[in-house]
């Protein structure tokens, strides 16, 4: 455990890059935008997870999987999800897919292939099966959610615990989360940060 922590504390205290400037915001639904990072071409949708932000797939011009597509003869977008705020408490993810994601998708001169990550591209699934696309892929994806059995009585006293104070802001902090993904898997988070 001490090299756990020794390689949290050491994670917290890395240099980090400056976060890239979005890039412009061609059209909006809601909170949420879609930022055009050029490139000659059919469209092609990145769809981050609601959790990250959208850099997570544009960390800087050397890692950057959306600028390297539009330099690859596509024309890339990146789904920029916004802040939620208590006006979105109500939207699960149908709705996340129906009234944000949708409407985005349909605004651009032809059906684009979309690329998820995360819940992205569960996202991303959910909006093809509603609105025309040249294609999906999906980059670790959830599929199979009847998984970590084992772990649900914990992760439902964690949100029995936290549920009162996520239910005053309306939404639910990313922290939350952060604690349930560690809780399925405690002993591969502990190992993630001996290395």
């Amino acid at each position: 455990m001490a090299r756990a922590l020794a390689g949290l504390r050491a994670y917290q205290a890395a240099p980090r890059e400056e976060r890239p400037v979005p890039q412009p915001a061609i059209h909006r639904a809601g909170r949420v935008a879609l930022r055009d990072y050029g490139g000659e071409g059919r469209p092609v949708v990145f769809v981050p997870s609601l959790i990250n932000p959208p850099d997570i797939l544009d960390h800087s011009p050397e890692s950057s999987l959306v600028q390297w597509i539009a330099a690859q003869g596509f024309h890339a977008w990146l789904v920029d999800w916004g802040s939620p705020d208590s006006e979105d408490r109500d939207l699960d993810l149908a709705a996340h897919v129906e009234r944000l994601l949708v409407p985005l998708l349909q605004a651009l001169p032809e059906p684009p292939v979309l690329v998820g990550y995360c819940l992205g591209g569960t996202l991303a699934l959910g909006a093809a099966a509603i609105t025309p696309t040249a294609g999906v892929a999906t980059i670790a994806a959830p599929w199979h959610f009847a998984g970590y059995g084992e772990g649900r009585p914990t992760l439902a006293a964690t949100w029995a615990a936290v549920q009162p104070a996520a239910a005053m802001p309306g939404v639910l902090p990313m922290e939350v989360l952060q604690a349930g993904f560690w809780q399925l898997d405690p002993a591969r988070t502990i190992a993630k940060y001996e290395k």
